[in-house]
């Protein structure tokens, strides 16, 4: 029996050959390459028969009626492994994938399933964002409540727990990975490891249709009134962040993240969350964000700094991280006096008084960088370098 099966649905309009290399090509080979042909005429079934023909390892079956959802199960029902992978046709992921996610789910026994940090590209390869998915399940269990972030091609299966759960929703025409994940919540998670790379459609951008939206909405609508209550007298006083500065909403926010880790999500404690956030906001555009980065990292590289720790982890982080990274700056780590002891971008969080003199540190928040600058004082007196990139 293969250590992993792959579940790879094709449909006429996309060409799996390089999704197909990119799985013939993986380090860990004892692996069933199941492609469900979902509704394809004639003519691409001959195409697909051909490519299966290259290879022993691949199973070809033929779905009559299209559908995503349908196909999936009718994978999951047939796959020969206990753990199943996902993989859309037109992505790519690197030799190493299934070997690194196949290790890290066997050492965490309770995971349903398990994703990976990913690029998003446009129709030109250009890239777009760059995902990087909670790696605690309790710290995704709740942000599922807001958003999904998770490739669902970059996913590795249990496949008796997802069965268990019910498997995919065959209702639905989108959004059905996201549908299970919510079922499935506090036992999904992500390795740190940029795994994956998803090709986004049709000029939509990253984000989804509207089509799409309204599924998503639709399943975390029904995931929110599962929710339980939570306390009002535990909620309130972090609420009142959000009516005070900058700088408390930030700390409530934070204080509401940990606290839903810790406990899990609520009513309460989701609606403070939201109301913390939209105070916190800033009204900096993207691009002049971009430009400001791109001038402090190059910056530093022309000082000879290659590497620095960031202070912050907040939301702002996973967007520097990768910016910063593909200028040729490495992070070395993160600091936040907060979150220290936490996991945050698949990172642990250390905190700042660990920081040793001559360290360079980049700050990274646009909406707290004064007041990170200004709790930055001690460590600037032992000798760390502490850079800002919005303000002088």
């Amino acid at each position: 029996m293969a250590v992993v099966s792959v579940l790879l649905p094709v449909h006429a309009d996309v060409s799996p050959r390089a999704a197909i290399a990119c799985l013939r090509a993986q380090t860990l080979a004892d692996i069933e390459i199941v492609v469900l042909a979902n509704g394809v005429d004639d003519g691409a079934f001959a195409a697909l028969s051909a490519a299966a023909s290259e290879d022993a390892r691949i199973r070809l079956v033929r779905l009559e009626r299209p559908g995503l959802a349908a196909a999936l199960n009718h994978g999951l029902r047939i796959a020969s492994s206990s753990l199943v992978a996902r993989m859309d046709a037109d992505d790519w992921c690197p030799p190493e994938r299934l070997a690194v996610q196949v290790e890290a789910i066997e050492r965490r026994p309770l995971l349903a399933a398990l994703g990976c940090a990913f690029e998003v590209i446009d129709s030109s390869g250009e890239l777009l964002a760059v995902e990087r998915p909670p790696v605690d399940e309790r710290d995704a269990a709740w942000r599922l409540h807001v958003r999904n972030p998770f490739a669902h091609g970059s996913m590795l299966l249990r496949r008796a727990a997802v069965i268990e759960a019910g498997g995919y929703d065959e209702r639905l025409t989108r959004s059905q990975d996201y549908d299970l994940w919510l079922r499935m919540a506090g036992r999904v998670a992500a390795v740190p490891q940029m795994l994956y790379r998803y090709a986004a459609h049709g000029g939509e951008g990253y984000s989804s249709s509207v089509e799409q939206a309204c599924f998503a909405a639709e399943a975390m609508a029904r995931a929110w009134s599962r929710l339980p209550r939570g306390e009002a007298s535990e909620i309130a006083p972090l609420l009142a962040g959000s009516l005070g500065t900058v700088e408390t909403a930030r700390t409530a926010l934070l204080a509401l993240e940990s606290l839903m880790i810790e406990r899990g999500a609520t009513c309460e404690a989701l609606l403070a969350w939201m109301a913390c956030r939209h105070a916190t906001e800033r009204s900096t555009p993207a691009s002049d964000r971009g430009r400001a980065i791109e001038a402090a990292a190059r910056s530093l590289l022309a000082q000879g700094v290659g590497a620095v720790h960031l202070w912050g982890a907040g939301a702002h982080t996973a967007r520097l991280i990768d910016a910063v990274e593909r200028l040729g700056l490495e992070v070395k780590g993160i600091v936040d006096d907060a979150l220290s002891g936490q996991v945050r971008h698949g990172r642990p969080v250390g905190h700042p008084r660990d920081l040793e003199s001559g360290s360079e540190v980049l700050i990274s928040s646009d909406a707290h960088e004064e007041a990170i600058w200004d709790a930055s004082a001690e460590a600037r007196r032992r000798g760390v370098r502490v850079h800002r990139i919005y303000r002088p």
